[in-house]
């Protein structure tokens, strides 16, 4: 049971004695005694090699060899498995060096103990503790932390280092652990149960193991303040209904700019500072659009004819709608094999995609090669996430008309009945709507692009490779009405 076996006539060769006091919301609990000590049905007993004969505390090791005996056995031997809630304030000069160890053992052997880190000052962490917020501290010692139970863990100890050669004469000396300080060494932070890796980040341990309080996930603060402009310059010209016909223009020329695209999208996480935000994400908002032009026209067939002759050709409406719109704006992401942002950033926080030259607008006429995809490499391990703006390029324009012709027929009195056919995208023109905008490297040093649409000899082997259209809008649609109204 707990690792341990159970014996008649335990090999006493190794016999140590520890203390256990535990409390529960304030209060002391007595620990049992016999805990570990079985009677067996034939008489007498066994002895698990950690036990208690009384209810002092004391706790009685006593093994053929000496070996590793841990809080958790004794627990379990006295049928109360650690678990719950465990709130322990650690300093940041010991965390990034004690945790990592310690942390997948104390998951493996108590699954069910929540445990909750408060990274504190030694002080604060004293402070808590006297106020019942936190269980237990690991500070660095000696530190007066007031009346409290301690135990000590380990010395550390540290050397001085010389140039070989170079060390003063006289004694070797050994100095014992005073501080760590606050270096945060990069093997410290690495998980050991990974097979290593050349590349950075591959081995490093979860975020939530580097967190302060481990257990919660991402925390974000929401700060309700932002940067965006928007600048146009509009023209108009109408025409009223007069002699059968009418018609209006309007162009907009405009330009809008932003840090974010709305209220709750995550920006740049790691600084409140308003340069540094511009600096990374200031550029198009998803609105965008420079060139918007729309051409309203109404036209009404004269009356030319009495009669039933005239009931079929007099007085039909044709009207229509010419649209043409910039195209939204875009960015390049990428994909690397085996690569993630932890590798390229050291954060959740991702990098950009290098430009190396001008790819163009964002779009052409050509649906296989929207962009010059020759343009981009892949972003490597220190990026700052400041490789190229979010939003770069524009995808392709809308440019569309839409038609309608429709005429009223006299019935009986007031009575009428109205024939409408509208046709949307009349000309069927194709309108691309979207750019395959992801390119697909090969690896953090080898920058070929592996899903491009054309082979190196020119000839078109992906028709939906990287920079090539993934979307269009529907094609012509006729719509037909009838009404009648009285």
């Amino acid at each position: 049971m707990a690792g341990l076996t159970c014996e008649v006539n335990p090999n006493e060769t190794y016999h140590v004695h520890t203390h256990l006091s535990v409390f529960l919301d304030g209060q002391q609990i007595a620990v049992p005694g016999q805990i570990g000590i079985v009677a067996q049905p034939a008489g007498g007993h066994c002895f698990y090699q950690l036990h208690t004969h009384d209810k002092s505390g004391k706790l009685h090791v006593e093994a053929p060899a000496p070996g590793e005996f841990t809080l958790g056995q004794i627990f379990d031997l006295w049928g109360q498995p650690l678990q719950g809630e465990l709130r322990m304030g650690v300093i940041p000069t010991i965390a990034p060096f004690l945790l990592p160890a310690m942390l997948p053992r104390l998951r493996s052997e108590w699954p069910k103990l929540k445990l909750f880190l408060r990274e504190e000052t030694s002080q604060a962490a004293c402070d808590a503790l006297h106020r019942g917020q936190l269980d237990c501290v690991l500070l660095a010692t000696p530190y007066a932390c007031g009346e409290i139970d301690k135990a000590i863990l380990f010395d550390d100890r540290l050397f001085v280092a010389f140039p070989k050669g170079e060390a003063p004469p006289g004694p070797t000396v050994e100095l014992m652990y005073s501080t760590a300080g606050s270096a945060r060494m990069m093997r410290d932070w690495q998980d050991p149960t990974k097979a290593a890796s050349n590349v950075p980040g591959s081995t490093a341990l979860p975020n939530d193991l580097m967190r302060p309080y481990a257990g919660y996930n991402n925390i974000r603060m929401w700060d309700y303040s932002g940067f965006s402009n928007y600048n146009a310059l509009q023209a108009g010209v109408t025409r009223r209904f007069d002699k059968n016909y009418m018609y209006s223009v309007f162009y907009v020329w405009s330009k809008a700019l932003t840090i974010n695209n709305d209220d709750f999208s995550a920006g740049w996480p790691f600084t409140t500072d308003d340069a540094t935000i511009r600096h990374y994400d200031y550029s198009y908002a998803a609105s965008d659009r420079p060139h918007n032009f729309v051409l309203n026209a109404i036209y009404r067939t004269p009356h030319v004819k009495d009669g039933v002759a005239g009931m079929v050709t007099n007085d039909w409406q044709i009207s229509g709608v010419y649209r043409y719109a910039s195209g939204r704006p875009y960015g390049i992401g990428f994909s690397i094999p085996n690569i993630s942002s932890i590798n390229l950033t050291g954060s959740d926080f991702g990098a950009r995609v290098v430009v190396t030259c001008n790819p163009g607008s964002g779009s052409s006429s050509d649906p296989y090669k929207q962009i010059d995809t020759s343009c981009f490499a892949p972003p490597q391990p220190g990026s700052k996430g400041d490789e190229s703006a979010r939003y770069f390029l524009h995808g392709p324009a809308q440019n569309n008309v839409d038609l309608s012709l429709s005429k009223q027929f006299a019935l009986y009195k007031s009575a009428k009945f109205e024939f409408r056919i509208d046709a949307f995208n009349a000309l069927n023109h194709t309108q691309f709507t979207g750019v395959n905008a992801t390119a697909n490297f090969a690896s953090l040093t080898d920058h070929t692009i592996t899903n491009l649409p054309y082979d190196a000899s020119g000839k078109l082997v992906n028709k939906n490779g990287f920079g090539t259209i993934n979307g269009v809008n529907i094609p012509r649609t006729l719509q037909l009405v009838t009404r009648v109204t009285f």
